[in-house]
């Protein structure tokens, strides 16, 4: 039992190998940063009171054929500063989106929709660390940067997460430029 499980394991990592050697040639990957400004409940100033944030995203995109669409898969990790006090928020995602792209120019916009899983947490502990589904929506722009591409993109993201038996919405938007390779 133990050897037919560990041979099926083998096989199915071989051929996992074999099916994404050519799709990873089809990869674009990419690394950004940028601001991020809160909503909802993470900017009220008797909650959250957070102000503009920082954020930092890595990924990789995946074309559809010839065609216009593409799917894109995003790790990122964004923070805010809580008023005028020392702690922070932070948050770390896992996001996929489609992405449909228009044009073939020097500057070629695009829309997305996005799902993803983000983690909150609060820098002084004053909660437990909470995980949460989001949803949003956004629009960007790809261009040339010299050799490399280069992209500039905004979303709005509905982050819901109950904190202690109580719903806040951490929406946010994070306003992202970075570089393709």
């Amino acid at each position: 039992m133990t050897k037919s499980f560990l041979k099926g394991l083998a096989l199915a990592g071989i051929g996992a190998f074999l099916l994404a050697a050519p799709a990873a040639a089809q990869i674009k990957w990419h690394l950004g940063v940028g601001m991020n400004l809160p909503q909802g409940d993470l900017a009220d100033e008797n909650l959250g009171n957070a102000g503009t944030g920082f954020g930092a995203h890595g990924g990789g995109t995946f074309a559809l054929g010839e065609g216009p669409l593409s799917i894109k898969a995003d790790l990122s990790y964004e923070t805010w500063g809580a008023g005028e006090t020392d702690e922070s928020f932070n948050m770390i995602g896992l996001s996929a989106a489609a992405v449909y792209g228009f044009g073939s120019g020097s500057a070629r916009p695009y829309i997305l929709g996005t799902v993803g899983w983000n983690q909150l947490s609060a820098s002084d502990d004053s909660f437990d660390a909470t995980s949460s589904i989001n949803f949003g929506g956004g629009a960007g722009v790809n261009f040339n940067l010299g050799s490399m591409g280069a992209f500039i993109e905004a979303r709005y993201l509905l982050a819901p997460f109950s904190i202690e038996g109580t719903d806040y919405d951490m929406d946010n938007i994070p306003i992202v430029f970075g570089l393709r390779f």
